[in-house]
């Protein structure tokens, strides 16, 4: 019988077919990983994962930078367990110099990154503020935060003071693509609720 099922969210311009599914299906054997490959329109894309979560009874979410972001507006409005990578905590600023086509990492597909992607993010704005400032909307004590020290896309430092309520591990090797999850995984079990090996 399955683990209950988990999901993982990709962060720009990468999708659902990505390295750390992979590595999260070897970490995670039995569990069903939900990975949605997002339009890069961002309420849509909140929709979409919204939807996800409600269909599949998701109790627990893997967010990946710009995937971070939205795992943590998740878990506003439903309970959740969460591991987030090198999470984005303010993707408007951060991703105001990628309006432009694009592709996506791995499949070479295009997309488009505008400056209206950019503007449905700030509406985002209001609702991580009260995740970050309100105890009680996260139960912070499921939240995990893994922060690669040579992030050359985000400043670790600040994403750690504003998730301190977390916990936080810090990667001394890995840039801001956080490759191996490996040396991770107990850790990542233990969030999700799954069985050590």
């Amino acid at each position: 019988m399955g683990h209950r099922p988990i999901m993982y969210i990709h962060g720009f311009g990468s999708s659902g077919a990505s390295g750390k599914v992979k590595q999260l299906r070897s970490i995670l054997p039995g569990t069903e990983i939900h990975a949605p490959s997002l339009s890069h329109h961002p309420i849509i894309d909140l929709t979409v994962l919204m939807e996800t979560v409600k269909l599949n009874s998701i109790q627990s979410v893997v967010g990946s930078s710009l995937g971070g972001f939205y795992a943590l507006l998740l878990a506003c409005r439903f309970r959740l367990r969460l591991v987030l990578i090198n999470p984005s905590l303010t993707p408007w600023k951060t991703l105001a110099d990628q309006i432009g086509t694009h592709r996506i990492f791995g499949s070479g597909e295009k997309f488009v990154w505008s400056q209206e992607s950019i503007d449905e993010l700030l509406t985002m704005r209001p609702a991580l503020i009260q995740a970050l400032c309100h105890t009680k909307t996260i139960g912070w004590a499921d939240v995990l935060v893994l922060l690669s020290r040579h992030d050359e896309r985000l400043d670790p430092d600040s994403t750690a003071l504003l998730l301190r309520k977390a916990t936080v591990l810090w990667d001394e090797e890995q840039g801001h693509r956080f490759d191996r999850l490996d040396a991770y995984a107990d850790h990542i079990r233990s969030v999700v609720g799954a069985p050590q090996p």
